[in-house]
This record gives C-alpha cells, sequence and structure tokens, in this order.
C-alpha cells in the first residue's frame, strides 16, 4: 500500500485534475509529505509522512466520522491504531465518544492486539 502521488490521476474526478486539498507539502529541506482524499468527503483516508510511512483513516460511521486510524501502516514494528466509537442519545448531555489505542504486534503469522 502507498499513497498515490501528486502526478497520478483519480479516475473517479474523470481524468481532471484536483487543486482542492494539498496533497504534497515540501518543507524547507525539500523533504515531501503525501496526502490522498476522499473527494466526496474531503477527508483524508491515507498520508505518507516525510520518512515515507502511511497512516490510514477509516469513516466507517453512518455520519462519516473518523472511525479508525492506523499509524505506521507499512512498518510491522511500529503498527499501531487508535478506534472510535459514537454513542448518540437524544439527550445532548450523553454523547461520548470512546477513543482505544492499541498496538498491533506482528509475531509469525499471528496478529496479536495488545490494548
Amino acid at each position: 500500500m502507498r499513497v498515490r502521488r501528486v502526478r497520478e490521476i483519480d479516475a473517479e474526478l474523470g481524468g481532471q485534475m484536483s487543486y482542492a486539498f494539498p496533497t504534497k507539502v515540501t518543507n524547507a529541506l525539500g523533504h515531501e509529505a503525501y496526502t490522498q482524499y476522499d473527494y466526496y468527503l474531503g477527508r483524508p483516508v491515507d498520508s505518507e509522512d516525510l520518512n515515507g510511512v502511511l497512516t490510514n483513516f477509516f469513516y466507517d460511521d453512518p455520519l462519516d466520522r473518523l472511525t479508525r486510524v492506523i499509524r505506521a501502516a507499512n512498518v510491522a514494528s511500529a503498527k499501531n491504531q487508535t478506534t472510535f466509537a459514537y454513542y448518540n442519545t437524544l439527550s445532548a448531555r450523553n454523547r461520548s465518544v470512546i477513543s482505544t489505542a492499541s498496538m498491533i504486534m506482528l509475531s509469525g503469522s499471528r496478529h496479536t492486539l495488545m490494548a
């Protein structure tokens, strides 16, 4: 998995380039970071930092809210995630968001989830 670069054309845009979102950021030293967006939601779905480390964002909620972030998706020894659960009630006082962070450790072919 990798983030599409700026010059790669998104098929959903019908061959047109999009300049609505910053897809490439270059710092004063010439290091580049990339972000890929869901053009319908206007939210990032993948990003690649200056070191080539990927972060994935998921919006699997009926209201398209952030539900999961996987950091270091391409670095097995550092891969970790945060999940978000939204509990909505009719009362504004009882609304809450629960965030859970965990480290995903890979040991052989088994995935061990540490919370």
